[in-house]
């Protein structure tokens, strides 16, 4: 990507603006990643004062990018620290774990403790770095979470279109389930103009997933943009897991 620019926002816990001590670090001898981005692909149109979106569930494997990133950092930054492999379903975790509420969503581990106890249990696990949608208001006015695209409402033939990953990394201490450290940011790609202008069909704000609803994006259109997703998401869990302290 020839320039990305990023927004670094500081949300949730109070302890955003640190990482992990070296002390509580030097604990860890063996942590699991699971990642609950889910394979849902935003579109948001802003529209003035407001905007609205929709989202289809399209197989382009962002926890798998997201998983793989924490790893090579973790290997990177703290190779004395094992990982240890569990196998999930993404976009059941993601369902879960994200709670809707009003114009926006947004990501409670609480909402998956059995879970997380289920994939951990019996295993040498003593952290888990979860990692799942974050959401920010974009200007100030309208919420923006996850993965995908923002475009404009334009008479123009062409309209701008800005690739988006809104994403967090939580670290959790395996035996009580107690968040350590939350990490939020959203990073945003080049714009490019695009023809055809992408609408949607069904306006509106916000909604939980439609089954069947596809994205009014030509197959060209997917396939240029799939790949700045991906690579997004990749910048983007490696810079979280940076200052998270892996």
């Amino acid at each position: 990507m020839r320039r990305l620019l990023w927004i670094l926002l500081l949300i949730g816990l109070a302890g955003c603006a640190q990482t992990l001590s070296e002390s509580r670090k030097a604990e860890i001898r063996s942590l699991a990643i699971i990642s609950a981005v889910g394979d849902d692909v935003r579109l948001i149109r802003l529209l003035g004062s407001g905007g609205e979106q929709k989202y289809e569930r399209l197989p382009w494997n962002f926890d798998r990018i997201a998983s793989h990133a924490a790893a090579e950092s973790v290997r990177a930054h703290a190779p004395g620290i094992s990982i240890v492999p569990v196998a999930y379903d993404s976009n059941a975790l993601a369902d879960r774990i994200h709670k809707h509420e009003s114009f926006r969503s947004f990501a409670e581990p609480a909402r998956i403790e059995p879970a997380l106890r289920q994939l951990i249990q019996g295993k040498p696990i003593d952290t888990v770095i979860l990692i799942a949608r974050s959401e920010t208001t974009d200007g100030g006015f309208f919420y923006v979470e996850g993965v995908g695209v923002m475009t404009e409402r334009t008479i123009l033939p062409r309209a701008p279109v800005t690739p988006f990953a809104a994403l967090a990394v939580f670290v959790i201490d395996a035996q009580s389930l107690q968040v350590l450290l939350k990490k939020s940011l959203t990073f945003r790609g080049d714009t490019y103009n695009v023809t055809p202008v992408i609408q949607l069909e069904k306006p509106g704000g916000p909604a939980p997933f439609e089954p069947g609803f596809k994205l009014p994006m030509t197959e060209e259109q997917k396939d240029f943009l799939r790949p700045k997703l991906q690579e997004l998401v990749y910048v983007a869990i490696r810079e979280l897991m940076q200052r998270s302290g892996f």
